[in-house]
């Protein structure tokens, strides 16, 4: 299946401002993962809390996602934010899943490394019919590593998602909300070696306006 950009569906904006500590507002969930997943879908075979972190173990080559089944959200203004570490597979992507009808459509934000070695960053469109990207970005405020952490942040205001790395805006895309109320989720992916994702300090927030 080819990448295709969404020209359509999403327009770029430019002119936003390029920092922003952390989501703020009311809080309406959150995670730290210090002993259990209680909320979260558990496969055993692929999913664990360990040193404090969720740790997912895709299948090498193969997207994972976990939702919260238990929780639906229908704000039209989110933030969203997770601490992120993967190690293994050089080829890699990890972040963040929103808009989520179910497991087979969702919008999600990826960190990762594609098969060159190249940075990317950006929104994208996963549904059976189509592959779509929003927003991809190539930065360099980014650190790999089995023990380095990068920050991913989303912002929703309204049909305007904006994704934020390590405290920097990266990107902003118009884009047509649910019309539905949503799940959210964590979403990583392996090369052929194999490896795992870390993720920590998971939180949602709907911002102040």
């Amino acid at each position: 299946m080819s990448l295709k950009p969404a020209l359509i569906c999403a327009v770029l904006l430019a002119g936003a401002s390029t920092a922003f500590a952390e989501c703020s507002g009311r809080t309406l969930y959150e995670d730290a993962f210090d002993d259990d997943l209680t909320g979260w879908v558990m496969m055993p075979e692929n999913e664990a809390v360990a040193d404090g972190k969720f740790v997912q173990t895709p299948i090498p080559g193969n997207r994972f996602l976990s939702l919260l089944p238990s929780f639906q959200f229908d704000e039209e203004d989110l933030c969203i934010e997770v601490a992120v570490t993967a190690s293994g597979d050089i080829t890699h992507d990890a972040g963040i899943a929103f808009w989520a009808e179910d497991y087979n459509t969702y919008y999600f934000l990826i960190l990762g490394k594609n098969k060159d070695g190249q940075t990317e960053y950006g929104v994208f469109l996963q549904s059976p019919d189509e592959f779509l990207y929003y927003i991809l970005e190539h930065p360099d405020n980014v650190a790999f590593g089995p023990e380095a952490a990068n920050r991913l942040m989303l912002t929703i205001n309204g049909s305007v998602v904006a994704a934020w790395l390590n405290g920097e805006q990266i990107g902003r895309a118009r884009i047509q909300p649910p019309y539905q109320a949503f799940q959210i989720g964590l979403y990583s992916q392996m090369g052929k070696d194999g490896g795992t994702v870390s993720f920590d300090d998971f939180r949602v927030t709907r911002p102040k306006k």
